[in-house]
């Protein structure tokens, strides 16, 4: 009976310290050069893929990126703005792998060459959610992106 205790006041906690409100992280970025022969998918898939292995883990406390799993299946992009949706792989809190859950980021210049990612994905079931439940994860850029 301890031992489930200890267990359920751990995950509240990581639970609890994931999902407060904060202000986004700050990350330094490196510049992007984009060819004239890649596509708008295949940038967007460049940059979504750095941002996701370097930050997932500011975003989201205690899940991993798994590496070369982002698939954008539709994206914009403008001078100002990336959007993006897709799905991705994700190792949680525990080590267990989630594959193919879905996501929605928007990449938004601010001031000079800084960017502000809203990153929201989906998760999947815990001991707060029956279902699949979306999060949300925000991190700023400073340099190029």
């Amino acid at each position: 009976m301890k031992t489930k205790f200890y267990f359920l006041l751990v995950t509240v906690f990581f639970v609890f310290a994931s999902t407060n409100a904060k202000q986004p992280e700050t990350i330094i970025s490196k510049s992007y050069a984009v060819s004239s022969s890649e596509s708008d998918r295949e940038f967007v898939t460049k940059v979504l893929e750095e941002i996701c292995e370097r930050c997932y883990g500011h975003m989201f406390n205690g899940r991993t990126y798994v590496q070369r799993s982002i698939y954008v299946s539709d994206c914009s992009r403008s001078n100002r703005r990336i959007w993006a949706k897709g799905t991705h792989t994700y190792k949680g809190r525990f080590g267990l792998v989630y594959s193919n859950m879905r996501f929605e980021v928007t990449i938004d210049r601010t001031d000079g060459n800084n960017a502000l990612v809203k990153f929201d994905k989906e998760s999947a079931p815990d001991i707060f959610h029956d279902d699949n439940y979306w999060e949300h994860g925000e991190i700023k850029l400073i340099e190029n992106w």
